[in-house]
Parts: C-alpha cells; structure tokens; sequence
C-alpha cells in the first residue's frame, strides 16, 4: 500500500512538473508564421522573441507568408500540425479578413503583443509639411494629396481621418508594402503616405521625408519629440489596431496554455518593453477574450467606414 501511494506521489509531481514548465509542452522545432515581407514589426518581434526562445533551447524560424493581407499564411496555419510548432503573429484587422475570406475559423488566440505607432509623411518642400496647411488642404478637397497605403488598418485610418476632419475622403492609392509607398513619398512620386514608424524613421533621420503628423494605440505617445499627435488635436480618435499570436484551429488547450505561459514571461522582460518602445511598438496585453472583443471592435470599425478589399 506505502509503495502504491509513493508510485501515485511519484507519477503526481512528475505531471505537475510538466505542466509548470510550459516549455516542455511545446515541441523543439517551431515555426512563425510571418504574413508580411520582412522588415516590419511583426519581423522585429520574431527577431527578438527568437533569441528569447533560443536561451530555452527552443529554435524558432521564421517562415513569411506575405499577400492577400494575411490570407495566405492564414491558410497554412489552419492546415499546420496541432501540437504548438506552428504560430503565428497578426493584426487583428487582417485576421478578421482572412476569416471572411476563408469563410470559417482558423486560429486559437493566445495573447496580444501590442500596436503601431503610426505616421503620416510627406516629402520636404511639400505644401502639407505643416499638419494646419495639410488639414486645411484636406478640407478644401485639395486634389493634389493622394495617399498611399499598405494595409486594411491604414485605409481604415484615412477614412477616419476624414471624417473626424470634416473632410472629403481623399484619393488612395493601393501599396503592397509601407517601405514602397514611403519610397515613392521620398521620391516626389506620391505626396503622402500612412505607415508604421518604424518605416517612417529611416527617412526621417536622412531627411527624405517630413512626418506631418502621428499617433500611437491606446495611451501611449511614442512619438518623436516635437511630433503632432492626431490624439490631442482630434476628439474621438480611434486606433483599435492590435497583433496578437495565434495557434492552429483546434490545437489542445494545453498547448494553448503553455504559449500564453511562453509569451507572459517573455512580454514582462524588461529587454522586451525597450525593444518594443525602440520601434514604436505599444505594448498591450491580453488573452483570448481581449483579442476576439478587439477583433468585434475592427469589424465594426470596418464596416462603418465602408473598408473593402478586393
């Protein structure tokens, strides 16, 4: 009887082990999805959370899936295996797309990373360098300010702005990526463009372009100093836009748990608040429940401003 109930206490703090360690509850080998090209912001958090996950003797490789506004890398993480070696890091307005485009469920959500900060640029000797003139410009249906934009959130933001604005809604113009429509602002081929600050910062320290005005998610101002934030100037400014990592559809709730675990540690480093406040990246957490709520809130976002991608 003594050697059953030793046997029974043995297998008991043997499991219990395993799952206060969320590290062994994933696999060796892990793949981030990535449903942009390289460069942006998802590709810095899967740069720094790699070398993370490298001191826990896990290998992280990144695997970028750009297009369709995460369609495709939405696909192949509702066809990849189920037990955590496969996850990936997305906003939720493009998550929200690639669920209607594919016309069903096809990730768990584990937690939320955080936000852009944002930018509206113009190149040096513009006539909207001044964020006045520009409102002014944008008001009087100024025919020369074309925007560039690179993403569902960006044009959603345009169209709020001109709202907000009491503006007519401006011409737009489709970019597959920040770094072209931010190119061509440098070059005087376009005369405005939205994109994340961490594009815009190269070519405002080399002086390519002017940044006309920005802003960060929620209360963060993570703004360059002298910087005009819409927040302050504009009443009822929305930025709903949040990334968040997600599993397969399906995955064991185990294994969803161990990467909430994974990703609690690693958000609370203090290496990681630095590195997401380097790259103008508001951290903002929370689990399944946040992320479904923030993912109703763009829809709606989306569907009231008349957003459509074809």
């Amino acid at each position: 009887m003594i050697k059953k109930i030793i046997f029974l206490l043995t297998c008991f703090l043997m499991s219990a082990t395993v799952y206060a360690d969320p590290y062994k509850a994933i696999p060796k080998n892990v793949q981030f999805l990535i449903p942009y090209g390289p460069g942006g912001i998802v590709d810095v958090q899967y740069r720094h959370f790699e070398k993370f996950l490298a001191g826990k003797g896990i290998t992280l490789v990144g695997v970028y899936k750009p297009g369709a506004n995460s369609t495709i890398a939405a696909k192949e993480l509702m066809e990849s295996p189920k037990d955590g070696s496969v996850i990936m890091l997305n906003s939720t307005s493009n998550h929200w797309l690639a669920e209607q485009r594919i016309g069903k469920k096809f990730a768990e959500p584990v937690t939320t990373t955080g936000g852009n900060t944002n930018a509206i640029i113009t190149y040096p000797g513009s006539k909207f360098e001044k964020y006045d003139d520009f409102v002014k410009a944008l008001r009087a249906g100024d025919q020369d300010i074309k925007f560039g934009w690179h993403s569902v959130a960006s044009l959603l933001n345009l169209k709020q702005m001109a709202e907000k604005l009491d503006a007519p809604q401006p011409l737009t113009i489709p970019y597959k990526t920040s770094t072209d429509s931010s190119r061509d602002v440098a070059g005087k081929h376009l005369s405005l463009a939205i994109v994340p600050m961490t594009t815009a910062k190269p070519l405002l320290d080399n002086g390519q372009v002017v940044l006309v005005f920005g802003f960060s998610p929620g209360n963060a101002d993570l703004l360059p100093p002298g910087a005009v934030d819409i927040k302050k100037r504009v009443k009822g400014w929305q930025h709903g836009e949040l990334f968040f990592v997600s599993l397969p559809v399906g995955t064991n709730a185990d294994v969803i748990k161990a990467w909430s675990d994974i990703y609690k540690e690693y958000l609370n480093l203090k290496d990681t608040d630095e590195t997401f406040k380097k790259n103008y990246f508001s951290k903002d957490v929370g689990g399944p429940d946040f992320v479904y709520d923030t993912i109703n809130k763009q829809a709606q976002a989306l569907k009231k401003y008349n957003v459509e991608i074809k």
